[in-house]
């Protein structure tokens, strides 16, 4: 190695971090944003934004079965019942 300048970095993380935002300007607010409307068209669409179905068909009478907990569902005639992957 050629001595201590080498190694020494030249900026800290606070200023790297500062000229970076500052490069880029300030992040959109939502309003401003290109994809600030999707709470509004998710609505419009009634869609849910889980992951995850809300409800499953009841693999006894297919009825519509509403989730309890994670893979658990309720089935109005049959009761609670399991999804697995």
């Amino acid at each position: 190695m050629s001595g201590a300048a080498a190694s020494e970095p030249t900026h800290d993380f606070a200023t790297a971090v500062r000229s970076v935002t500052a490069a880029e300007g300030p992040m959109p607010r939502e309003r401003d944003s290109p994809s600030g409307g999707w709470r509004e068209v998710y609505g419009a669409m009634e869609a849910s934004t889980r992951a995850e179905a809300d409800t499953v068909d009841c693999p006894d009478c297919g009825h519509d079965a509403p989730r309890l907990h994670e893979s658990w569902f309720w089935c109005e005639a049959h009761g609670s019942f399991w999804v697995g992957a």
